[in-house]
C-alpha cells in the first residue's frame, strides 16, 4: 500500500516509461477545436501527432483548458482509498494555467468532506519537462524516505536554484494565432527573418529576453542564456524538448557537444499541446537542471 502518490497532468511531457516506473497519476488538459466544438483530453483523446496535424489546418486556433476541480477531486478520492496518506500534485505554472487554482479548489472541496489524505500541491512555476522534472525529483526524494513536508522544501530549492527553461520559437505565425504577439509584430518579425528567444523566469512567466537573426543564433542563443542563468552550474544535465524540429535537435547537439562537453543530454522529448498550441513546429526547448539518478 502506497503511502505518498505524486500527480502530474498531461503538459509535464514525461516519457510514459517514467510514468510507469514511478506510479505517476496522470491527469488530462483538454485541448478545444472551435471548428467543430470539441474538447479532447490531451494524450488520450488526441495523440501529439494527430494534434499537430489537426493545428495546422484549423480556421480557427485551438486552445487548451484545465480538467475541472471535481476531475481532481475524482484522483483525490481515489487516491485515498487506495491508502495514499500523502499526496503531492506538480502542475504547470500558476501563471500561465489555471491548473493550480483548479486543484486547490478541488482540495478545499475534499478537505470540507472530511478527506483524509494530506495533500500539497507544489506551484512548479515552470512548464513542459521543467514541470516534469520537479516531479521525478520529488519522486526520488519520497523513495529516498522523506516526508511530504520535507520534499516540498527540496522541490523549492531544486526550483530556484539547480534548474533553468529556455525555449526558441522558429516562426512568429502561431504566437500571432494564440495571441502573443499582435499582427504588427508579427509583420516586422517576419520581414526582418527574427526568430525569439524565451525564458521561464523564476516567478512563473514565459517570456521574450531576445531575438537573433536566425534560427541557428537563436538557439546557441538560449542554450547559452541556459547555463549563464542556472546558478548552481556544477554536474548539470539537460533535456531537450522539440516540437516537429529535427533540424533544431540537430544544431541544439552540436553546439552542447562543441561548447558544453561536461552536460550531460539527458534525452530528446516531444514537446506537447500546452506550448506547441502558441509555438507551432521548430521549437525546441532546453530544460538545464541539477544531475540526479532517476
Amino acid at each position: 500500500m502506497p503511502k505518498s502518490a505524486i500527480i502530474i497532468d498531461s503538459t509535464s511531457d514525461i516519457s510514459q516509461n517514467l510514468i510507469d516506473k514511478y506510479k505517476l497519476h496522470s491527469i488530462s488538459v483538454y485541448i478545444v477545436f472551435p471548428d467543430t466544438d470539441e474538447a479532447l483530453k490531451d494524450k488520450t483523446d488526441i495523440s501529439r501527432e494527430q494534434y499537430f496535424e489537426r493545428l495546422e489546418n484549423e480556421k480557427k486556433h485551438p486552445f487548451t483548458t484545465q480538467p475541472s476541480p471535481n476531475e481532481f477531486l475524482s484522483l483525490y478520492r481515489k487516491l485515498e482509498k487506495e491508502g495514499v496518506k500523502e499526496i503531492l500534485y506538480v502542475p504547470f505554472s500558476s501563471k500561465l494555467s489555471g491548473l493550480y487554482n483548479n486543484a486547490h479548489l478541488a482540495k478545499k472541496l475534499y478537505q470540507k468532506e472530511g478527506g483524509k489524505s494530506e495533500i500539497a500541491i507544489h506551484d512548479s512555476k515552470q512548464s513542459s519537462m521543467g514541470v516534469g522534472i520537479q516531479a521525478l525529483k520529488a519522486a526520488t526524494l519520497f523513495q529516498q524516505g522523506f516526508t511530504l513536508h520535507e520534499v516540498l522544501e527540496k522541490l523549492e530549492y531544486f526550483r530556484i536554484n539547480q534548474l533553468k527553461s529556455t525555449l526558441v520559437v522558429e516562426s512568429l505565425k502561431y504566437l500571432m494565432k494564440g495571441g502573443r504577439i499582435s499582427k504588427i509584430q508579427y509583420a516586422i518579425g517576419s520581414v526582418l527573418g527574427l526568430t525569439p528567444c524565451l525564458e521561464g523566469t523564476l516567478e512563473g512567466l514565459l517570456v521574450s529576453y531576445d531575438r537573433t537573426r536566425n534560427y541557428q543564433e537563436g538557439i546557441m542563443n538560449v542554450i547559452d542564456r541556459a547555463f549563464e542563468e542556472i546558478k548552481e552550474k556544477e554536474d548539470l544535465a539537460i533535456y531537450i524538448i522539440e516540437g516537429k524540429a529535427e533540424e533544431g535537435v540537430r544544431i541544439a547537439k552540436k553546439c552542447l557537444h562543441e561548447k558544453y562537453p561536461d552536460i550531460k543530454i539527458t534525452g530528446v522529448l516531444p514537446l506537447g499541446a500546452a506550448i506547441y498550441t502558441h509555438t507551432g513546429p521548430g521549437v525546441v526547448a532546453f530544460i538545464l537542471f541539477k544531475n540526479f539518478d532517476f
